[in-house]
């Protein structure tokens, strides 16, 4: 126990005796278990910024506003290959004549 007055410092309880094991092991694979900079560094590449995610926003809108533009591309080139084939049948049909 503390002086009198003092808050008593807590130590976290794992209940998962493994786990803690494979999280103290990874630790010290990476080198945050000595300084924190390893911590950080690993911490920051795994959460977005941001600005990260408003450019990954601003792409996939970019690319929902082309979709309409797409969609009626493909709709011309489909009526023309109708009337291609329109055509050929035409032409088929006189030569069979």
């Amino acid at each position: 126990m503390g002086k009198a007055g003092e808050k008593q410092k807590r130590r976290p309880k794992f209940k998962d005796k493994k786990q803690s094991e494979r999280l103290k092991e990874t630790a010290r694979q990476v080198g945050a278990d000595e300084t924190s900079d390893a911590f950080d560094s690993i911490v920051k590449e795994m959460a977005r910024t941001k600005d990260d995610t408003s450019k990954h926003v601003k792409s996939s809108a970019d690319m929902i506003r082309k979709v309409p533009d797409e969609i009626s591309d493909a709709r011309r080139h489909v009526s023309k290959s109708e009337d291609a084939v329109k055509r050929s049948r035409r032409l088929l049909k006189k030569a069979e004549d």
